[in-house]
């Protein structure tokens, strides 16, 4: 804070300022004239100009007395001698209390108005900017966000992708059985990432990450074959596309309303494969009839199903189903167990081996 003591003369009084614009702090002087004050900067030019009208009090603690422009939501901070002065120029400045209250309130009103807004036509909005946007382009995109987890994964750890050839022949096999029961308009890209984490991933334009840690928990290439028929149906469906214009147009729309943010960095993009539990349902789905019609059967898909459910639970933590954005694992799993059970392998066991131990 700057000195609350005024200077010599008995109308200027040192304050700090902030603009309503953002958060940052200006010390200024400031000069009480006959119908208005002068905030003047440490150049002595003059920041901004406020009617007595237009002054209201707003509260008082430990920095100083603080006063708001009620038309701009600019604030003063200043001592008490300061606000004394003021209050003889502007008596009626604790009056306008309300009615400063009242402004920030409506304009609080106003900016929830436009998220909830939003967040209801986003749907209809990412829908249409997916349909026009052209495969190319995110193909394109993919590749690029692609291109960004792995070097940052190879900055922060050295290594990012697991590539022993033995383990990618294996992995390749199941894809390209996969694919050809799929309804894609781009083929997939299917990498392992040496991430520790039970989880995989589908970013626009096909590519598809598995993580090191969720081939050490399968226990089958059903299972994993079940997890990789829900990321191609992602995919198949463009479900990266869409997460990725509803992501960044919400933190557009938060950048220009509240300042700040970041659309790059992984964890953003990690973010996007979050999806709702609609979204997640319908590539269960989807998943199960490529499943079906591949000959492999949902057993696989089930039977991880349940090893997650288990995991979460010996975790101690899980929110109830109805206040979840995404689907209960057990449903998911009785789901799965409700389709078709008898199925084939697709590896063989040294294939199997060969592909859990690709990071190695």
């Amino acid at each position: 804070m700057p000195s609350m003591s005024g200077p010599s003369d008995a109308n200027v009084f040192t304050a700090a300022y902030y603009d309503g614009q953002s958060a940052t702090r200006h010390s200024v002087t400031v000069r009480l004239r006959g119908h208005a004050l002068d905030i003047i900067g440490p150049d002595e030019d003059m920041i901004d100009q406020w009617l007595y009208d237009d002054v209201a009090f707003t509260d008082q603690g430990s920095g100083g007395v603080r006063v708001v422009n009620i038309s701009t939501q600019a604030r003063l901070v200043f001592g008490q001698d300061a606000f004394d002065a003021l209050r003889v120029r502007a008596p009626q400045v604790h009056n306008r209390q309300k009615r400063a209250r009242r402004g920030m309130i409506a304009a609080i009103a106003v900016t929830a108005a436009v998220l909830v807004g939003t967040y209801f036509l986003m749907p209809v909005l990412t829908a249409g900017l997916v349909a026009l946007t052209p495969l190319s382009f995110e193909k394109k995109l993919g590749r690029d966000l692609s291109a960004d987890i792995v070097g940052a994964l190879e900055e922060r750890n050295g290594k990012a992708l697991c590539d022993d050839v033995t383990g990618g022949m294996a992995l390749g096999k199941i894809v390209t059985e996969l694919s050809r029961h799929t309804q894609s308009s781009m083929a997939y890209t299917v990498r392992v990432l040496d991430v520790a984490s039970v989880n995989a991933i589908a970013l626009p334009g096909g590519y598809i990450y598995v993580f090191r840690g969720l081939l050490e928990e399968a226990e089958s290439d059903g299972e994993l074959a079940g997890v990789l028929a829900h990321e191609m149906a992602h995919v198949d469906l463009r479900h990266p596309m869409h997460g990725l214009v509803r992501s960044y147009g919400m933190t557009l729309i938060s950048e220009m309303m509240f300042g700040g943010g970041n659309l790059g960095g992984v964890s953003n993009l990690v973010m996007l494969t979050s999806y709702s539990r609609e979204v997640e349902e319908e590539a269960d789905t989807v998943a199960i009839k490529t499943l079906d019609q591949a000959g492999i059967g949902a057993q696989g898909m089930a039977a991880f199903f349940k090893r997650l459910s288990n995991l979460e639970t010996e975790d101690g933590f899980r929110f109830p189903e109805f206040l979840s954005t995404h689907p209960n694992t057990e449903m998911r799993e009785q789901r799965a167990r409700a389709a078709k059970q008898t199925g084939r392998s697709i590896l063989t066991d040294r294939e199997w081996a060969a592909l859990r131990a690709i990071c190695e």
